[in-house]
C-alpha cells in the first residue's frame, strides 16, 4: 500500500512548479551565498529501486536535447539510493538539487557540494525533522558556523560568526577580513526559525531597507539552509547557505 504522505507530498510538490522556475533555467546549487532568492526549498531522497542516479546536463551549448536520459546528457557525478538532496522547483521531469554526505569533510576551508539536474521520478519526499535535531554546531565553511542550543520555553538560542575573506591570505596580511554575527532565540515553527528584531514568521519575506540582521533557518534532515538579508556583518559577509553538523 503506498504511504499517503508520500502521495500528498508529490502532489504539492508538483504544484509548487507553478513558482519561479529559475533555479532550474541555470542549476548553480539550490542556496547560493550573497543571493536572496527565499525560493522554496524541500528535502527529498533517492528512492530505493535500481542503483546510481546520475545528474544530468542543462540545456546550453553543445548540449542539444538535454536534459534527457541520453548518455550524452549524463554527468560523471551521481547519488546512490538513500542519499538525501535538497530540491528547488521542478521543471518537467527534472529538477535542480544539491547534495553534501553527512561525512563531508572540508577541502580548502569547504565542503564539497554536488549540484545539478536529477530526474524527478528517481527521488521521493522525506518527511519533516524532529525539533530534536536542529541542536548541535552547524558549519558553511570554516567562514561560517552556527550554534543552536535550547533555551526557555521550548525556544532554541542561535549564534553565529561568519567572516569574508578568512580564507584569502592576502586580505588576512592586509586585515581586510570581514566579520559578522547572528544571535537571537525563537520557536521553530513549520521547521524553520526566524531570527532578528520583530522577524517571527521564517516564511515571510525580509522587509527591504531593514537595516538590523534579519535570518530564518530551516532544517532539512543533515542539511540546515540558512538565508540573510545582508545586513548581519561587514561588506560581503553573509551566513546565507547550506550547513552540515559537525562531528
Amino acid at each position: 500500500m503506498r504511504d499517503p504522505f508520500v502521495i500528498v507530498a508529490v502532489v504539492a510538490f508538483l504544484i509548487s512548479g507553478q513558482a519561479s522556475l529559475a533555479q532550474s533555467s541555470g542549476c548553480s546549487g539550490i542556496v547560493v551565498p550573497g543571493e536572496r532568492s527565499m525560493a522554496p526549498v524541500r528535502l527529498m531522497a533517492v528512492g530505493a529501486s535500481g542503483g546510481r542516479v546520475h545528474f544530468v546536463e542543462e540545456a546550453g551549448a553543445g548540449r542539444q536535447g538535454c536534459p534527457s536520459p541520453s548518455p550524452q546528457c549524463q554527468r560523471k557525478a551521481f547519488v546512490v539510493p538513500g542519499d538525501r538532496v535538497l530540491v528547488g522547483v521542478p521543471a518537467g521531469d527534472y529538477v535542480c538539487a544539491s547534495y553534501i554526505s553527512p561525512d563531508a569533510r572540508r577541502l580548502k576551508g569547504q565542503f564539497a557540494e554536488t549540484h545539478g539536474l536529477l530526474p524527478l521520478k528517481a527521488l521521493l519526499p522525506v518527511r519533516p525533522t524532529e525539533d530534536d535535531a536542529w541542536i548541535g554546531i552547524w558549519q558553511r565553511s570554516s567562514e561560517a558556523e552556527i550554534k543552536i542550543s535550547r533555551a526557555a520555553l521550548g525556544r532554541l538560542a542561535v549564534k553565529g560568526e561568519a567572516t569574508f575573506g578568512a580564507l584569502d591570505a592576502g586580505r588576512r596580511a592586509r586585515g581586510a577580513v570581514n566579520s559578522g554575527e547572528l544571535e537571537g532565540e525563537a520557536l521553530p515553527v513549520g521547521g524553520g526559525l526566524a531570527i532578528g528584531w520583530q522577524y517571527v514568521d521564517p516564511i515571510a519575506p525580509f522587509p527591504e531597507g531593514a537595516p538590523d540582521c534579519r535570518a530564518r533557518l530551516r532544517l532539512f534532515g543533515h542539511y540546515l539552509v540558512v538565508e540573510d538579508n545582508m545586513q548581519c556583518g561587514g561588506a560581503n559577509v553573509t551566513f546565507t547557505g547550506i550547513y552540515v553538523r559537525r562531528k
